[in-house]
């Protein structure tokens, strides 16, 4: 969701790479603009009341240039603090020019500290409701790049981070006639990368944040994959298109096995336990 509605970019804008499962897509943030979201999300509360976690996910928009990005960032947090069970702070699409460089350490930090102060601010006006907030990374930063990005997410009392975001690179599909399109690349291909980081930000972490883990996951095996190296939630996107939805009860039960086997538990919420969604 970006604060103004936005057409993304020119179509087509979203392919299948079927011998590879996978997708490669430069959406571009299309959406109706935060103001017609949260109007529209009214009706996820049946969704919410049954125990369904809806995320939203918010961006800037294409034609805001990056010194203004926290504008962006605090208008969408405005108008759909209330409107979900957590915030997923987007600065790793591919597809906005110059999002991700919101990445670096000192804008990061300058972006974060600002969505700190925001949703402080919110939660007095709402009754104390406390909305946790997680980060999305692009798995093309340095290992070095996303340790200083995971500091930063920590030292700004962020409350989860996500791994990660689509990749720009065409290594996994070279010689495809689709590789020199631009966008970013989903499903089988991101897999190794996702998981890395994933393992990455766990080893870094120690137990401080939450990881979602993103990116690759085709089969229940690969969920259970993404467990092993430290997620504390799977999300599923590119699977849905080759799999179809009974991937889902496929990777709950092998997690449930998993977690069975290893007895560990999946820390979601803030330490102070936050009030749930109304």
């Amino acid at each position: 969701v970006t604060p103004k509605g936005q057409p993304g970019n020119p179509k087509p804008r979203c392919f299948r790479l079927v011998e590879d499962d996978a997708i490669l897509n430069r959406m571009g943030f299309n959406n109706v603009g935060a103001i017609q979201v949260a109007k529209n999300l009214q009706s996820a509360r049946a969704f919410r009341n049954r125990g369904g976690i809806l995320g939203v996910n918010i961006g800037k928009n294409k034609v805001t240039p990056n010194d203004l990005a926290i504008d962006d960032y605090m208008k969408c947090m405005d108008r759909l603090y209330m409107s979900g069970d957590y915030i997923a702070i987007n600065i790793s699409s591919p597809n906005t020019p110059n999002l991700r460089d919101l990445q670096a350490e000192e804008e990061l930090n300058k972006l974060l500290a600002a969505i700190a102060a925001k949703r402080k601010e919110l939660k007095a006006a709402n009754k104390d409701h406390y909305v946790p907030i997680a980060v999305k990374l692009a798995p093309d930063l340095s290992d070095d790049g996303i340790k200083k990005a995971l500091d930063v997410i920590v030292k700004n009392g962020m409350d989860g981070v996500i791994c990660t975001n689509t990749t720009i690179s065409r290594e996994a599909i070279l010689g495809h006639p689709l590789e020199k399109e631009p966008g970013g690349l989903s499903g089988r291909p991101l897999m190794e990368r996702s998981t890395e980081v994933t393992r990455l930000a766990s080893e870094h972490l120690r137990g401080t944040l939450p990881i979602i883990a993103s990116g690759g996951v085709m089969s229940a095996s690969d969920a259970v994959e993404k467990m092993e190296a430290g997620a504390s939630i799977v999300q599923l996107y590119t699977g849905f298109i080759f799999e179809g939805p009974e991937l889902v009860a496929d990777c709950v039960q092998a997690i449930a096995q998993w977690r069975a086997n290893h007895q560990t538990s999946c820390p979601v919420s803030e330490p102070s336990s936050p009030s749930p969604a109304p």
